[in-house]
């Protein structure tokens, strides 16, 4: 039994997936600059901006890139709550990183899995501090054992997708109760 729990693989469930971002953000302006680079060593685009300057139209190919990339990892820094659910057979590790801006320290939670019995999930709606802006909605998993006694907590789940996906994991049904 201990062979078979060694060798099934963990399960990874991550809260933050930079792929749209790096969508949004990141690709069109680094596409840009690559076409105005293009576009420049052909001869069709000459330097706006820096007209002056010999390789003009070059440099402003790069600085578009630059800023594309770096204003994609300004806004990747910007997210509050990154974690890592990694589910082994014995436990559940909790990772969240501090290289990231507006979170603490750098914080691992272990969970023992033999004692979870029950997983419910309480959906966590924090009001805007400025007029006109929408709520944010997380979702906390709290686990207990078969008598409902607490055992454990994961907070700041983003979205409804990664509770299932920590559900099927566990195999466990949930219940979201509102806060």
């Amino acid at each position: 039994m201990t062979d078979e729990a060694e060798a099934t693989p963990p399960t990874v469930i991550t809260n933050f997936k930079p792929f749209p971002i790096f969508a949004l953000v990141g690709v069109p302006g680094t596409l840009m600059g690559v076409v105005l680079i293009v576009l420049a060593s052909t001869g069709i685009y000459e330097a706006l901006v820096l007209s002056d300057v010999p390789l003009g139209a070059y440099l402003e190919g790069m600085a578009l890139i630059l800023l594309s990339l770096s204003s994609m990892t300004g806004v990747m820094l910007l997210v509050k709550t990154p974690m890592k659910i990694i589910i082994q057979a014995q436990s559940i590790e909790v990772r969240r990183p501090s290289a990231l801006l507006f979170s603490g320290p750098p914080h691992v939670k272990n969970i023992a899995r033999e004692r979870i019995a029950r997983m419910k999930v309480l959906k966590v709606v924090t009001a805007s501090a400025s007029e006109g802006s929408t709520n944010s909605i997380s979702y906390d998993a709290i686990f207990a054992n078969k008598d409902g006694e607490r055992i454990s907590t994961v907070e700041h789940l983003t979205s409804t997708d990664a509770v299932q996906e920590l559900a099927d994991a566990l195999n466990l049904d949930y219940e979201v109760l509102d806060e």
